[in-house]
């Protein structure tokens, strides 16, 4: 019995990750209810549609630096603060870039406001998420609950006053939101040096070679991601109109969010705890961490999944304006992609650590076009359910795949190789 205790018992920092997940959690599902009721429909799914661009754009230009960080925790080699500072900031500045050009494709009526307000709230996202990053691989879990919780709050509180005070547009919503993110992260700046030369600069690159040589591929493995989640909405923008895409968004922001909260931190305990372990040659131990990670989210998604359909109906009410008619039906697939989709950060943990990211990209390409695939099949003729199945099937092929990975990894008898050198 103790043996099976200590199996579900969660890596430790995992209760003050919670915390660092609730109140963002809370104050995110809180903005949904409110901007709702502030803007609309219509202009809600214009808002979710940039915000869905500036997410990929950010994790195209930025994901190479965040999933390194993680990768590297703990090697002394390979330290972020070795980097040459002109490489995030110039990540940064590309994926304001990358984000207006992009929205502009997708929507040529955008104006300038629109694709500036997009620009800013790429940047200043993609800052906040890497700052938060080094403060995990750290491992500050005091930090990262302080950060995370001075964004819950302003990313919630300024918003709701621009929008009251001024005018209830994307561009304001957007604008705003990138303006109390930028706020929160302001204490945990850490000044750096200027770029040095001689030897440093020549190991700043070697740093900076490494992590981009890991990092890429996730990159990209990130940005496929976003558009495996996010893409449906702007689908249903273009081929049903803003107002049913901002009505799916926002269920589909809830119960996402809601569970991201309380599955999330064990993810975000576990992974630098496991990396460590596998860079430090303990990789039986990394594994069996891992697996307590994978059981403890299991266990916690059995409660939530009865507790949410038990009280769909009126969850769906308190989200929608109007009371949501028609929309519970959204309610299951929705929840069980999101389940599907966070177990698979767990389960194909162990690609990441054997640097396989070519095989963790490539099984999401799968999965993403057949996403995109079915959308367009089935999306026209049903609806917003339709892309909620789709997207729930897709994430659980992703899953699918990567367990079978696993699976065929241990019947081969595969090492657990150390792969800090």
């Amino acid at each position: 019995m103790s043996s099976a205790v200590a199996a579900l018992r969660p890596p430790a920092g995992t209760a003050t990750y919670a915390a660092s997940r609730l109140l963002p959690g809370v104050s995110g599902l809180l903005m949904v209810v409110l901007v709702l009721r502030l803007v609309g429909t219509t202009t809600y799914g214009t808002y979710t549609v940039a915000l869905a661009v500036a997410y990929f754009a950010g994790n195209l230009t930025t994901g190479w630096y965040r999933q390194a960080a993680l990768r590297f925790a703990g090697d002394r080699t390979l330290d972020a603060d070795a980097l040459p500072a002109w490489s995030t900031r110039g990540a940064l500045l590309t994926s304001a870039a990358v984000s207006a050009g992009l929205l502009r494709l997708l929507d040529e009526h955008a104006g300038s406001g629109l694709l500036l307000a997009t620009a800013v709230v790429t940047a200043v996202t993609a800052h906040q998420s890497m700052i938060v990053t080094l403060l995990q691989c750290r491992i500050e879990p005091r930090r990262v609950l302080l950060a995370e919780g001075l964004r819950a709050v302003l990313q919630l509180l300024v918003p709701c006053l621009a929008l009251l005070l001024l005018a209830p547009r994307p561009e304001v919503l957007l604008l705003s939101v990138g303006a109390g993110v930028a706020v929160s992260v302001l204490p945990f700046r850490a000044g750096r040096p200027a770029d040095s030369s001689g030897p440093e600069r020549t190991h700043g690159l070697q740093v900076l070679y490494s992590w981009w040589g890991y990092g890429w591929p996730l990159s990209l493995w990130l940005s496929v991601a976003t558009v495996h989640q996010l893409a449906d909405r702007v689908l249903i923008a273009r081929w049903v109109g803003d107002g049913a895409a901002g009505t799916y968004a926002a269920v589909y922001d809830v119960l996402n969010g809601g569970l991201a909260m309380c599955l999330f931190p064990v993810t975000m305990a576990a992974q630098p705890l496991i990396s460590r372990l596998w860079n430090e040659g303990r990789a039986a131990e990394a594994m069996a961490a891992n697996a307590r990670a994978m059981q403890t989210q299991i266990v916690v998604f059995l409660l939530v999944l009865v507790l949410v359909l038990a009280l769909r109906g009126r969850l769906v009410a308190l989200v929608l304006p109007g009371g949501g008619k028609g929309q519970v039906g959204l309610v299951l697939p929705i929840l069980l992609g999101a389940f599907a989709w966070q177990l698979s950060l767990s389960v194909h943990k162990r690609l990441e650590l054997e640097r396989r990211s070519r095989t963790m990209l490539l099984f999401l390409l799968l999965a993403t076009a057949v996403n995109l695939a079915a959308n367009a099949a089935l999306l026209r003729p049903y609806g917003a359910v339709a892309a909620a199945w789709t997207t729930c099937a897709s994430a659980g092929l992703y899953l699918g795949l990567c367990v079978a990975w696993r699976l065929r990894r241990r019947r081969s008898g595969g090492a657990f190789p150390c792969l800090t050198s």
